[in-house]
């Protein structure tokens, strides 16, 4: 049994686990007169993250064995998730 695995349904999770590791690494590396930018760059993540999902409103299918589903409704409550 082969699973499929297509990347353009995971852009926008990868995008945002991309910059919430980089937040991450950017806090333990940064000293304490650095971390003013902490804050614009978890924001930069959550509207490039945004920007890639509204991207992606089209792309309807299923990846990873059918066990991740993109469709209208996902794409919705992603949305609203991020925007919140």
């Amino acid at each position: 049994m082969s699973v499929s695995f297509d990347i353009q349904f995971l852009v926008p999770e990868l995008i945002l686990a991309l910059f919430i590791l980089g937040s991450l690494i950017f806090d333990i590396v940064a000293g304490k007169e650095k971390q003013n930018a902490l804050a614009p760059l978890t924001i930069a993540g959550l509207f490039v993250s945004l920007i890639a999902l509204i991207f992606s409103w089209h792309n309807r299918g299923t990846t990873l064995g059918a066990t991740f589903v993109v469709d209208g409704l996902a794409v919705f409550f992603k949305g609203i998730s991020l925007i919140s």
